[in-house]
């Protein structure tokens, strides 16, 4: 019974972290590695900042909001907004606008996924045994991590065959519709967990 209860979690979490990897490869391509962009400190040091950030601003405010909502609805809604902030960055890149815009927008992206992983941890303790938690969470958390250096893999793969046949941008951008898609995936397996 525990096993089936906790598989939603499980499937919702490394799926929206397997997207992670491609989305943070499709970054990591945009800011850094792109011939076309010669990439300064200054970028890489913004860059840096838009990934860390999020656990400053955010990390505070994550458990207030997680006991007034419903964890499932917040996982949910979440990716739903991670899913359409990704295809206005598609967006941006297609149009090569580099500014405070696309910034703004990753900021976003990565503020609510804080609030999806810890919104699925806290989810943790009511679909796992109290006698299996530790073994649940230790599961959950080095899961994630494989599935996100495999999403990583995975759009370094991708990126570099589009890289045939598109520009710099365009490739990224297609690398950030296909990371919008997994969010999208990863919100129909969170719609489809109990709301308790």
């Amino acid at each position: 019974m525990a096993d089936k209860a906790l598989r939603p979690l499980l499937r919702t979490r490394w799926t929206g972290q397997f997207t992670d990897g491609i989305f943070q490869s499709a970054l990591a391509s945009f800011v850094l590695f792109s011939p076309e962009r010669q990439a300064s400190a200054l970028s890489a040091a913004v860059a840096f900042a838009v990934v860390l950030l999020p656990y400053s601003i955010v990390g505070p405010m994550v458990g207030t909001l997680l006991d007034r909502f419903s964890r499932q609805r917040a996982v949910l809604y979440s990716n739903l907004t991670r899913a359409f902030t990704l295809l206005f960055i598609a967006l941006l890149i297609f149009r090569g606008q580099t500014g405070v815009e696309l910034t703004a927008l990753v900021l976003v992206a990565f503020g609510v996924n804080r609030l999806i992983l810890a919104g699925l941890s806290a989810g943790l303790p009511l679909v796992a045994p109290r006698s299996g938690l530790v073994a649940a969470n230790a599961l959950a958390v080095t899961g994630g991590s494989v599935w996100v250096v495999l999403g990583g893999g995975l759009g370094l793969g991708i990126r570099r065959i589009t890289d045939a046949m598109a520009t710099a941008d365009h490739a990224d951008g297609y690398l950030i519709l296909a990371s919008a898609a997994g969010y999208f995936l990863t919100a129909l397996f969170a719609a489809v967990m109990k709301r308790g």
